[in-house]
Order: structure tokens, then C-alpha cells, then sequence
């Protein structure tokens, strides 16, 4: 007889309990083991609890997987996205797509549409800072031997910031076109104290 395999795993009946649901539905057979963890569960600051094993035949995993992927669509037409997805990044989303080990099918399938749809309400976006192209670059080089207009651009490149749709602030701009900016910076303060020291005497 075909073996039984792990399919998830769980910490909690409710959330298992959901997955059982599906797999009732699309009479996939099911088996449900109840196993200790290897590591004590106080090092990942949370409390000692059973684990809930969910096993199913080789044979219907592709089917699973199908049921799930179907669930996903469904909660996604109808606006039943779960919160924990509804609050990640961009970022976060296009993680779950390649961390198979880490996240099922449902997350994946449910991460991809959100990620895709033209009329999602996450700012695609907004974690993405911009790197100036190298002419813009050479250009505020140029600018900075300005008195007045080196430290604003300074300022600009280094500590401009922008709002998430989540309220964290990011910088707008790339680590590397940061690291020029503190390079116009000092040229910029270089001139300004030359400017300074010139017009004092």
C-alpha cells in the first residue's frame, strides 16, 4: 500500500482545521500525527505545544496542491486575504515565492495574485528605493561645487524618505546612490566653508 508523507505542519488546530476543510471538499484522504519537537520550543520565544502533522499519499499531492491553489483564487476574488499577507512588503510577498520550505501552496498561489494584480492596493513600490543613473550621479558632482545647492542635494540623496502604505519610513534613494551623496556632501561642505573663510576676510 502507497506510504503516507508529511504534507504541513502545524502548531495550532485552527489553522490545521482549515486545510482539513479543503482537502474534505476535494475528498483528498488524510492522515493527522501529533509529534514532540526536536528542539525545546522556549528558544523560539514560544510556548512548549504539540505539533500537528499532516500526512497524505504521494499520489495526491498534486491534487492538493491544485485544491489549495483553487482555494487561494477563491479567497482572493472575494476579498478574503488573510491579514498577515495583506501587511507584508512587496518584498516580503516575492520572498514567499521562492521560500517553498517556509510557506504551503495556499500562501505562495495567494502571494503571487496579490503581487500581480493590476488593481491591488499595495504600492508595488514602495520598498523599492531608486538608484540614480551614473549621468544623474555626474550631474549633482557637478551641482555641489555650488555653495547653496551642494548641501541640499547633500541632504537630499542622504536622508530623503518616503512613507509605506504600512507607515514605515524608507530612504528614497539606493545604498549606492546614498554613498555619493555623503562624497557631494563634503565637497559641498568643503565649499561652503571655503566660501565662509573668503567672505569673513
Amino acid at each position: 500500500m502507497e506510504q503516507w508523507r508529511d504534507y504541513n505542519r502545524f502548531f495550532d488546530e485552527a489553522s490545521m482545521s482549515a486545510l482539513l476543510a479543503i482537502f474534505d471538499k476535494a475528498g483528498i484522504a488524510y492522515l493527522v500525527e501529533q509529534e514532540k519537537e526536536m528542539v525545546d520550543p522556549i528558544y523560539f520565544g514560544r510556548p512548549i505545544e504539540p505539533m500537528f502533522v499532516v500526512k497524505i499519499r504521494p499520489s495526491a499531492t498534486v491534487k492538493a496542491d491544485q485544491a489549495l491553489e483553487m482555494k487561494a483564487s477563491s479567497d482572493f476574488e472575494q476579498q478574503e486575504i488573510p491579514e498577515y499577507l495583506k501587511q507584508m512588503e512587496p518584498e516580503e510577498l516575492k520572498a514567499i515565492l521562492y521560500e517553498t520550505d517556509s510557506w504551503n501552496v495556499y500562501d505562495r498561489k495567494m502571494a503571487s495574485l496579490i503581487l500581480n494584480s493590476p488593481d491591488s492596493s499595495i504600492d508595488k513600490g514602495a520598498t523599492i528605493s531608486t538608484e540614480l543613473s551614473i549621468p544623474l550621479i555626474i550631474l549633482s558632482y557637478v551641482l555641489s561645487f555650488i555653495v547653496f545647492v551642494g548641501p541640499f542635494i547633500w541632504y537630499t540623496l542622504c536622508f530623503a524618505t518616503k512613507t509605506t502604505n504600512t507607515g514605515r519610513s524608507i530612504p528614497i534613494f539606493g545604498k549606492r546612490t546614498r554613498a555619493n551623496g555623503w562624497v557631494i556632501g563634503v565637497i559641498a561642505l568643503y565649499n561652503l566653508v571655503n566660501f565662509i573663510l573668503k567672505r569673513s576676510t
